[in-house]
């Protein structure tokens, strides 16, 4: 089965001197496809130091692809269902260190995805802990910026007001880990008007293994995340639905499934209970047409591979 994650912060963990669940080894157990890699540092206003803390990641990411014989980075390239190898994404959580005379630092890291921003406020759009603010002047000239060049806006940590903005400014837009605020109202998941507009966009949602944000408490259960997709299937929009499940930026995670060689227990759990197709499709097809439908759109087309 195609197995795709949309989110985890295993090179924030390296940063710190830690041993990352997700791993040479873990991915190879999990036999996993596709595995986003994000960027991450927490914002607090020293630029010119986060931006370094973000070089040294991407130091990292390149470090640990060209060691692993099992990881493979093309950037700006359709994912294939062929390939023995994990196809490595390397996305950025949260833009506050940079400015638009400093992009090509992402261009020649190859980055892909982006958020504007992490939980806080910054010059471009407002996050999660803020109730109010949309996208700012700056940030839709970089959206833009990021529509011109073939990047991913990820809305993750978007607030709503934010979010909603972005959805119809951004060419290529996705929520690559949160939860449904129908089973859980929480700042972090999504509503069901979210979700349907996600649908609209032809867009992915990638569902986080964070109990807090699943039921609100510090334990979970497969069976919260059957809840995720069955409610998903009732509300119509079990087409967008996969994961992004946060490994590495999460101190909880669901019972047994907290790394990526869990996941062929949790997926052949999945096929008890649900159809082939909706497993598949949560696994990794959705994602896998998501990310590609990018290069069928004539906006990339036009501007090609940035990195050429």
């Amino acid at each position: 089965m195609y197995i795709a994650d949309a989110h985890c912060d295993a090179l924030w963990k390296l940063a710190q001197k830690k041993h990352p669940v997700v791993n040479i080894n873990s991915l190879q157990q999990g036999k996993i496809n596709v595995q986003t890699f994000a960027l991450f540092t927490i914002p607090n206003g020293k630029k010119e130091q986060e931006k370094r803390q973000i070089a040294a990641q991407i130091h990292a990411f390149h470090t640990l692809v060209n060691d692993s014989a099992i990881l493979r980075h093309e950037p700006f390239a359709p994912l294939s269902s062929q390939s023995s190898k994990t196809h490595a994404i390397l996305s950025l959580e949260g833009m506050s260190m940079f400015e638009f005379d400093s992009l090509d630092m992402l261009l020649h890291a190859g980055v892909e995805m982006v958020s504007l921003t992490w939980n806080e406020r910054n010059q471009f759009a407002s996050g999660t802990d803020y109730n109010k603010g949309g996208i700012t002047s700056a940030g839709k000239k970089m959206i833009r910026w990021l529509n011109d060049h073939g990047f991913s806006l990820d809305g993750a940590h978007l607030n709503e007001e934010s979010f909603w903005d972005a959805i119809h400014l951004a060419d290529h837009f996705l929520v690559s880990h949160a939860n449904i605020k129908g089973i859980y109202s929480h700042p972090r998941n999504l509503s069901d008007a979210q979700l349907l507009a996600l649908v609209e966009k032809n867009s992915f949602v990638g569902l986080t293994c964070y109990p807090r944000f699943l039921n609100g408490t510090k334990d979970a259960f497969y069976s919260d995340i059957a809840r995720q997709i069955e409610y998903a299937g009732e509300l119509g929009v079990i087409s967008i639905l996969g994961f992004g499940t946060d490994w590495d930026g999460i101190d909880e995670t669901v019972h047994s499934f907290a790394s990526p060689r869990d996941f062929p227990r949790i997926l052949d759990w999945l096929l008890l209970r649900f159809d082939e197709e909706i497993v598949k499709g949560v696994a990794g097809e959705n994602f896998r047409r998501f990310w590609n439908n990018k290069y069928k759109q004539r906006s990339f087309q036009n501007s090609g591979n940035p990195l050429q």
